[in-house]
């Protein structure tokens, strides 16, 4: 399995990259589809089960139409740039879970087994899961005072560490040093005076995007697009019992209900979102009991949430499926000269040769990562894999034509949209990606000289 994983200080679980790598070229060159299509599975999964226990068609299509546009959800597609393993983890730990629940009730060896293999995918696809299938495994076993669950994930974690061969322990070593130190980057991050929250950010992008309201209507394929894991899931309800929708209000006011909601919450971009925090990495893991449950109980309010969580999908419909970044720029407002500006940066950045590997997490801070020789540059934000050192990205401005100030003005305005997924390949896989975010404070509060004089101590 080392094979299939980045030779850095931040090891990914690459149960995904194997698969791809039993999968036709063809097929791998459009592995931005592999997100949607496992959220559109696990949709299909929250109305089936739903279904099962409360016995509506109604209640099953709102519980899944809930998981289908979480907010989490919706922002982690939008980076459809990338292969993201996100959403096959959060399908293997759904199925991993329902079989744990009905071993629990029928103590069936076979149904142990199938959460036990399933469990050990999540250890292997996402370096996330397994936190958050601990803590659901905990609660279960805290709220149902049985044993079963964290036994089950024991056995999982030890086929993990069987059928990787032990590298998943490496895996897990590095992912818990990863963890400690954004921990701390965290707090340093939200204990600065400068942090804006997400109430101000969110006022702040009503001001900046008025022109994102012209996405729907230069793009209505687009938008349709965006109902990517509803598209499957309509088809299931259509086969099970569609008329309970027809009789309802809620296909009457649902195209009404979703122009108004697009109206306020598509002037919001991602970045406007980040007061979600860490949260969104642990969070649709958790979807699938909570939609189905939640509607049931609270099924007025389940139906005011649907409408809330619709209306995001109209937002992240243009990065959802486009790969252009002109036309998604100019759904933003973007000028043609900040068009051709990042048509110039993404062109320079894939010539940079893939020698040169730097893990670069964004904090304007360096250090030594992890006892490697690589040096790690964080500037506040997601972890990156960039195939470029601080002297190339300080070239790559230098040799582009216009001012540093129109580039940072140009980075802030469309943190959300500057993602660039370079196929750096081991066997064709793809192994890194490119998130040009927060690059405005390296320009107009320290500048590269001040960069320069961290990075050497």
């Amino acid at each position: 399995m080392s094979k299939f994983s980045l030779d850095t200080s931040f090891d990914m679980p690459p149960l995904v990259y194997i698969i791809l790598a039993l999968l036709p070229k063809r097929l791998r060159e459009r592995d931005y589809v592999f997100g949607p299509l496992a959220d559109s599975i696990q949709s299909i999964a929250v109305f089936l089960v739903s279904l099962w226990i409360s016995g509506s068609s109604y209640i099953a299509f709102l519980s899944a139409f809930c998981f289908a546009l979480t907010p989490a959800l919706l922002k982690a597609d939008a980076r459809v740039f990338f292969l993201s393993p996100r959403p096959w983890a959060e399908l293997f730990a759904s199925i991993s879970l329902l079989f744990a629940v009905l071993f629990y009730h029928e103590h069936t060896l076979a149904l142990g087994f199938l959460s036990v293999l399933f469990g050990s995918f999540v250890l292997l696809t996402s370096r996330f899961g397994p936190q958050a299938i601990f803590f659901l495994s905990l609660g279960l076993t805290v709220a149902l005072l049985a044993w079963e669950f964290l036994l089950l994930l024991c056995f999982a974690f030890l086929l993990a560490v069987l059928l990787s061969k032990g590298y998943y322990l490496r895996v897990l070593r590095r992912h818990i040093g990863h963890t400690n130190f954004f921990r701390t980057t965290l707090v340093e991050r939200y204990s600065g005076t400068t942090q804006v929250t997400g109430w101000k950010d969110i006022k702040l992008a009503l001001v900046e995007r008025k022109n994102v309201i012209n996405i729907f209507a230069r793009n209505p394929i687009i938008s349709c697009l965006a109902f990517t894991p509803l598209l499957p899931l309509l088809w299931v309800v259509a086969v099970v019992d569609f008329s309970p929708l027809l009789s309802s209000p809620i296909l009457l006011t649902f195209f009404v209900w979703a122009n108004v909601a697009f109206a306020v919450v598509a002037l919001i971009s991602t970045r406007q979102l980040r007061f979600l925090g860490e949260a969104e990495r642990y969070q649709n893991y958790a979807m699938l009991p909570i939609c189905v449950i939640a509607p049931i109980i609270l099924e007025s309010i389940g139906a005011a949430v649907l409408w809330f969580l619709f209306s995001f999908v109209l937002l992240y419909s243009v990065l959802l499926i486009r790969k252009s970044y002109s036309l998604a720029f100019r759904c933003f407002g973007a000028t043609r000269k900040e068009e051709r500006l990042s048509d110039e940066l993404f062109s320079f950045l894939n010539q940079i040769p893939s020698e040169k590997i730097l893990c670069i997490p964004f904090n304007v801070s360096t250090e030594v990562s992890y006892k490697t020789h690589h040096t790690t540059v964080y500037w506040g934000g997601y972890p990156l894999t960039g195939n470029f050192t601080s002297e190339d990205l300080e070239e790559v401005f230098d040799e582009l034509p216009y001012p540093k100030k129109d580039i940072a003005r140009l980075c802030r305005k469309f943190s959300a949209t500057l993602a660039l997924f370079s196929k750096r390949s081991m066997g064709e896989i793809p192994l890194s990606y490119y998130v040009l975010d927060g690059l405005e404070k390296v320009f107009e509060n320290e500048g590269f000289d001040a960069y320069r004089m961290r990075k050497n101590g």
